[in-house]
């Protein structure tokens, strides 16, 4: 399950009557409320769906608009990501009588991380209103603590100098939370800054190590004669459990830290 609320406001605008005479400061403001859930159904493949709310307001008049997302993530192996999703399905945004479509747009992507430090991205855009777009970026994490992103945009670049393309930011992961920032150029628009947090709810996986698979040959001993996992050489760390797990440890490291396993140490 997610949930993002998204909020967009303009400032003070000076407003203009039709003759170009002054007529006072007016604001405006775009906001959307949005829920997803994703699942997997199979070994390697995800599926996920986003609906959202919006609702816009300039001066005294306002409008509203539902959309959806829909999106497909496969992964056949743990390095690489193919997904691929449709965005804002949706009616149209109408102010009084005028009405405007949502900006539905195709995503294709995929990502790959060649060692655990590095992961590469490339994406593709098509929307019905502009050309087709290409955008790429990396991310490093030189230590657990941070990670370094850039990228580039080929849709921001209209009119604009190159620089306009280039996207940078960074992560911070602190107490199996994430806190982001990234700097990304708006075209006309000008320069955007962003803040996000990730909240991750649930164990990690890593600390899920229960699902150890042993050899049928190597035959339980007593496990009271077995020292602390943590001090034996002869258990790979992938066979080590949290603490509170004491007694399911005892059951599954024991025949590792018996005689069959002094003889193939």
């Amino acid at each position: 399950f997610g949930g993002a609320v998204q909020y967009f406001g303009t400032g003070a605008t000076g407003g203009r009557d039709n003759n170009d005479n002054p007529t006072g400061d007016f604001s405006g403001y775009y906001a959307a409320y949005s829920l997803a859930y994703g699942r997997k159904v199979g070994e390697h493949l995800s599926l996920g769906g986003t609906a959202r709310y919006l609702h816009a307001k300039i001066d005294d008049v306002s409008a509203h608009a539902y959309a959806a997302d829909l999106g497909a993530l496969y992964q056949p192996t743990n390095r690489l990501s193919l997904a691929a999703t449709v965005d804002n399905i949706g009616s149209k945004l109408t102010f009084i009588n005028q009405g405007d479509p949502l900006p539905m747009a195709f995503h294709a992507g995929a990502s790959y991380r060649p060692i655990d430090q590095w992961l590469l991205v490339l994406e593709g855009v098509a929307t019905r209103s502009d050309s087709p777009a290409l955008r790429g970026g990396f991310e490093w994490a030189p230590i657990p603590l941070i990670s370094l992103r850039a990228g580039y945009k080929s849709d921001t670049l209209k009119g604009l100098s190159a620089l306009a393309g280039l996207t940078t930011g960074l992560g911070l992961h602190l107490w199996g939370q994430e806190l982001d920032y990234a700097f990304v150029p708006l075209g006309d628009l000008g320069q955007t800054q962003y803040l996000s947090v990730v909240l991750k709810f649930g164990s990690d996986s890593d600390h899920h190590r229960n699902l150890v698979r042993l050899p049928s040959r190597h035959r339980p001993w007593n496990a009271k004669d077995a020292a602390k996992p943590e001090s034996s050489p002869f258990i790979p760390e992938e066979f080590l459990l949290p603490d509170e797990d004491t007694a399911l440890t005892e059951k599954i490291v024991a025949p590792l830290q018996g005689p069959a396993a002094e003889a193939t140490r």
